[in-house]
């Protein structure tokens, strides 16, 4: 085979991969199968730590954004400021550690996320807040345990980035803790 011919083809192949993660039905599954057959310079472990909190960094910042828009008490605005501050930031070297190992990460949120976007969307009012609270609750406490266990990952980049951002990933949770035990 020629090396036209070659590189054409590793173009459409990652043209390809590059749609099937840009928003189809799920893209954090898309993601996974793209990755599971191209070659990546990280374990399957990593690979799999990068693509799932992208998913959640993405997440927490759309529940942010609505909570910017539908929030009411003071304090639960602040929270979701600093979400939207961090966030941006935690993704974005999510997204250099990828792009260095040639990990291909989810474009949108994934399924399952979304539909829980979608159930938090529809509160307004006074039950917005409690469910906002709730969902980012359950997801820092998901992502406290993942940050812990991937600083034993065998990927040195990766286990580094989670051993350095644990405290935030913490401060995150311990922040909507006592907001939830706020009267």
């Amino acid at each position: 085979m020629s090396a036209r011919k070659s590189l054409r083809i590793l173009l459409l192949a990652g043209a390809a991969a590059l749609a099937a993660c840009a928003g189809g039905p799920d893209s954090v599954a898309a993601a996974r199968r793209v990755n599971a057959e191209r070659p990546v310079t990280l374990s399957r472990p990593s690979v799999l730590f990068l693509i799932d909190m992208t998913d959640a960094r993405r997440m927490d910042i759309e529940e942010s954004r609505l909570a910017l828009e539908r929030a009411t008490t003071p304090a639960v605005r602040d929270y979701a400021d600093t979400m939207l501050r961090d966030q941006p930031r935690l993704l974005a070297e999510l997204r250099a550690l990828a792009l260095a190992a040639n990990v291909v990460l989810p474009a949108t949120i994934g399924a399952d996320k979304r539909s829980g976007l979608a159930a938090l969307a529809e509160a307004n009012g006074a039950p917005f807040e409690p469910r906002y609270l709730r969902s980012i609750r359950i997801d820092h406490v998901r992502d406290v345990a993942v940050f812990r266990d991937a600083q034993d990952l065998p990927d040195r980049a990766i286990a580094d980035f989670a051993r350095r951002q644990l405290p935030l990933i913490q401060s995150h949770l311990d922040g909507v803790r006592l907001l939830e035990r706020t009267p």
